[in-house]
Parts: structure tokens; sequence; C-alpha cells
């Protein structure tokens, strides 16, 4: 993960670890991890997208919250983005 962050984004550990970051209450490391997963480039279906933009949501920051949503790639009929 070090050697390559992308790598790890391709296989969702980012995303993952910000899921279990938010289960154990660790709201600022969760948003790091998310953020982390977009700027390399998340798969769509990740979840990454939706948990930041949720988060943001609950804490009021619904302009910031409605931009991730925005930039999350949408996947075409055929599987590819």
């Amino acid at each position: 993960i070090q050697k390559d962050p992308a790598f790890a984004a391709g296989f969702d550990v980012y995303t993952d670890l910000g899921h279990a970051l938010r289960k154990q209450g660790k709201v600022k490391e969760a948003i790091a991890a998310y953020q982390t997963a977009i700027q390399h480039h998340a798969e769509p279906q990740s979840g990454a997208y939706e948990a930041l933009s949720e988060i943001l949501k609950q804490q009021g920051r619904m302009k910031k919250a409605e931009a991730v949503l925005r930039k999350r790639p949408i996947l075409d009929p055929e599987g590819g983005i």
C-alpha cells in the first residue's frame, strides 16, 4: 500500500478501512480513508463516495456532501465507466 496507494484503491482497502473506522466512531480518520480511496480512483460501487457524503451530511456540510457525489463516476450499462 505504501509503495502504490492506487493499488490499494483498486481493492477497496481504503474504503474498507473507512467503514471500519466509522464503526469505531473514528469519524475524522474514516473521512481521511474515504478521501484517500476517492483520490486514488475508488470504484464507483465501492461505497467510498456515498459513505463520505453521508458523514458530511451528518456534520451539516451539505454542499460538500453533494460535491462528493457529483464526483462519483457513473457506470455505463455495459459495466464500464
